[in-house]
């Protein structure tokens, strides 16, 4: 089950859009802090707080999805 779940967050992970995508695996990933991924992004913190924000709401919201998906699951 864990590695299931590990595919599926990879894959989730690897669909988000590209600069969400790069914001939340430097944070949760290479564990960098906001102001790192801001100057490695060349972005303001404003951003990448904004886009760390997105970034986990659409994780959420496709993980739900997927597990509604799953046999065998909560409905």
């Amino acid at each position: 089950m864990r590695q299931q779940d590990g595919d599926t967050i990879r894959r989730l992970v690897a669909e988000l859009p590209q600069p969400f995508r790069e914001a939340i695996v430097l944070r949760e990933v290479n564990d960098l802090s906001y102001h790192e991924i801001a100057e490695v992004a060349g972005v303001p913190l404003g951003t990448v707080m904004s886009r760390l924000a997105r970034a986990r709401s659409m994780l959420r919201s496709a993980w739900n999805g997927a597990e509604r998906s799953q046999p065998g699951l909560t409905p």
